[in-house]
């Protein structure tokens, strides 16, 4: 996500100083959710949740309460997201974001 903020910072600040039109603003999206046990719906905590667009992949870990964010930096379109635990069945999943706020739940079943 560092990565990716950082081009999009650079982006908008390359092209905001030029003396000719300035470039359109870019629009990014954000990603949300949740990731609960699959068999009680209890959120997990400190879960690893990878997005890889493009090549390009940030991790965040989920909260207390199985929440986990990907505020900025995200470009509209696919996306992979793996969420994965000790104990827990690996998910990967391929889902589209948009411009805006966007949310994806996710579910982990005990491994066995």
């Amino acid at each position: 996500m560092t990565r990716l903020l950082l081009l999009a910072l650079l982006t908008l600040a390359c092209h905001g100083n030029e003396s000719g039109p300035t470039a359109p603003p870019l629009n990014t999206a954000a990603l949300t959710g949740k990731v609960t046990n699959a068999t009680n719906n209890v959120p997990l905590e400190k879960v690893q949740v990878t997005v890889t667009e493009s090549g390009q992949s940030v991790t965040t870990l989920t909260s207390s309460t199985g929440n986990y964010s990907f505020f900025t930096g995200l470009l509209p379109g696919s996306i992979s997201i793996t969420a994965k635990a000790t104990g827990y069945t690996t998910v990967t999943a391929t889902t589209s974001v948009t411009s805006g706020s966007n949310r994806y739940d996710i579910q982990l079943r005990p491994s066995t």
